[in-house]
């Protein structure tokens, strides 16, 4: 999650569309970020600009809201350095391998 990721409508989108389809949800944040405050989550339709042309699409407020109440609940985070190197590709792809499920 970079620094205005949570203001691009299209970036949203692809959340929201994640969230409605199941998908598990590693949150990665880079140097400086954090998760959606809950102030920005109730305040959305005011703080993006065209958000209202996802509802062509079937996305509304609401949908992008849930979203980001997940981004908020994600469980497995990892804040990432300025760089990337051996080290973190080896940790952030121990997070993307999924366990085995019986």
């Amino acid at each position: 999650i970079t620094e205005r990721v949570f203001m691009r409508p299209w970036c949203l989108a692809e959340l929201a569309m994640a969230h409605q389809q199941g998908l598990d949800l590693i949150c990665l944040y880079f140097a400086g970020c954090d998760k959606p405050s809950d102030r920005f989550i109730d305040s959305l339709p005011s703080q993006v600009l065209d958000i209202e042309g996802l509802a062509r699409f079937g996305l509304i407020h609401v949908h992008l809201q849930e979203a980001l109440l997940r981004v908020q609940q994600c469980t497995v985070n990892y804040s990432m350095s300025d760089t990337l190197n051996p080290t973190t590709l080896k940790e952030l792809a121990s997070l993307m391998v999924a366990p085995q499920r019986p």
